[in-house]
């Protein structure tokens, strides 16, 4: 700090808005439904390259709603065409449908 000032000031400023940024997102999805927080937390480990990985218990983990909400959930989902559960993984069925669905809800 003593020795670069504006790159400690550039580097509070990119934090500051990473967090803004962060907050920002953290509350729209706090205002979804279920369903949807479902599907946004599927969505951003597709997203991340890590969907094979991903099991039920980490989607309840990391949604906080217990397993029932979640079956009823993929049940949904798999109605609509979004998503399916099969062989302990979860597929995207169409991954237009659900990128389009977000860009109507966020």
């Amino acid at each position: 700090m003593k020795y670069d000032f504006e790159f400690t000031k550039f580097l509070i400023e990119q934090l500051a808005e990473k967090t803004i940024a962060s907050s920002q997102k953290l509350a729209s999805l706090s205002l979804l439904s279920v369903n949807d927080k479902v599907l946004y937390c599927i969505y951003s480990h597709y997203i991340k390259g890590d969907l094979e990985s991903l099991n039920k218990k980490m989607v309840c983990d990391e949604m906080f709603i217990p397993l029932r909400s979640l079956n009823r959930s993929i049940v949904e989902s798999k109605k609509s065409g979004y998503l399916e559960f099969k062989a302990k993984q979860f597929k995207i069925l169409s991954i237009e449908k659900l990128e389009e669905h977000f860009n109507e809800i966020i």
